[in-house]
């Protein structure tokens, strides 16, 4: 039975784990390990929803595929990544960056955004609350760090520097 001091928040925390759609098969096992404990998490009434979301190993941002709306939605939601990190002074590098690459067939450079094998992005309500894998300092959040934090009961919110509040307030 849910935890009644959950009830409040919970159908405004939910989560969104990020795959990557070709995961090395060591990797595999860590996803599905992740989707099943977010599974937990819901039934236990610690989240209100989660969705499992795929993306590739990177995706280019200056290249007509960054024209598609798939690549736009990934895209937009690093995007939003960043301007979380930077509001909470977090990093996201190495697990987000960006490289160069040279396109075999035109021999013409180009950038790419790099995606980690899995993230977690957490929000309450609409808010951007958590994205995992993030640093603040020497620590460093993996997904697995931040869904043993929801586990926890604890507010894993509180966890970033500004306590997790949104600008809005």
């Amino acid at each position: 039975m849910p935890n009644s001091d959950h009830n409040d928040t919970v159908e405004q925390r939910r989560v969104e784990l990020w795959v990557r759609s070709s995961s090395p098969v060591a990797a595999e096992s860590a996803c599905r390990e992740s989707v099943e404990r977010l599974d937990s998490l819901v039934r236990d009434g610690v989240l209100s929803d989660r969705s499992v979301r795929l993306w590739g190993k990177a995706v280019g941002t200056s290249t007509t595929a960054a024209r598609t709306e798939r690549a736009r939605e990934v895209l937009d939601t690093v995007a939003s990544f960043r301007e979380w990190a930077a509001r909470r002074d977090r990093e996201l590098t190495p697990y987000f960056r960006t490289r160069e690459a040279t396109s075999a067939v035109t021999d013409e450079s180009y950038t790419v955004q790099v995606l980690p094998v899995r993230a977690l992005a957490e929000y309450r309500g609409d808010d951007l609350a958590f994205v995992a894998p993030s640093t603040h300092g020497d620590t460093t959040c993996s997904v697995r760090d931040r869904i043993d934090a929801l586990g926890t009961g604890a507010d894993p919110v509180s966890a970033s520097p500004d306590g997790g509040r949104s600008d809005a307030g």
